[in-house]
């Protein structure tokens, strides 16, 4: 495949080795997540054996400002089947939409004072979700939402996008010193 593409483009690569393209990488500051890190070095891939590779940092989100209140990172992204404009209509497929939950670490919940399949309310400066809480194996200090979904709109509620830093809590739980949210649909 290499070679094929090397002679379509007409050009070479000027990297002999794995090692020479690790070396190259190396000096413009590249580094790998740590589990591809982890994963290379129990294989005891090429020149890196033994030695772990650093990740970036990702954004830090803080400890809650008091018991029952989290501020964590907000992952979030499209459901195969959402509110979108091409179910209108259609609401046999609308039915088999899968219903919003918030995603979150045995961790995560704890600290927002939150168990599993009790509401929990997303918020921002701008608005709040309140969702069922699902526990889910994933990193601490994350909250998962779904972007669109039926009483869920990430963007349109908490004018919010993948890594915004939001606080996560029991409904009616917001502690004084944060702005009034505009609460969605329970």
């Amino acid at each position: 495949m290499t070679d094929e593409l090397l002679n379509t483009f007409r050009s070479e690569i000027p990297l002999p080795d794995e090692a020479a393209a690790r070396s190259e990488l190396a000096s413009l500051g590249a580094t790998r997540p740590a589990a591809d890190a982890a994963r290379a070095n129990a294989a005891g891939a090429g020149a890196g054996r033994g030695r772990s590779v650093p990740a970036a940092a990702p954004p830090r989100a803080q400890e809650g400002r008091s018991a029952g209140h989290a501020e964590v990172l907000l992952a979030t992204w499209h459901n195969l089947l959402d509110v979108g404009r091409m179910q209108d209509g259609e609401p046999n497929l609308a039915g088999t939409a899968r219903p919003a939950v918030a995603r979150m670490s045995a961790a995560t919940a704890a600290a927002a004072g939150v168990t599993a399949g009790a509401k929990v309310s997303v918020a921002t400066s701008r608005g709040a979700i309140s969702v069922p809480v699902e526990i889910t194996a994933m990193p601490d200090r994350v909250v998962w939402l779904p972007t669109n979904s039926a009483g869920c709109s990430v963007r349109r509620d908490l004018a919010a996008g993948h890594g915004s830093v939001v606080t996560v809590s029991a409904p009616g739980g917001l502690a004084r010193d944060e702005p009034p949210a505009r609460r969605s649909a329970e």
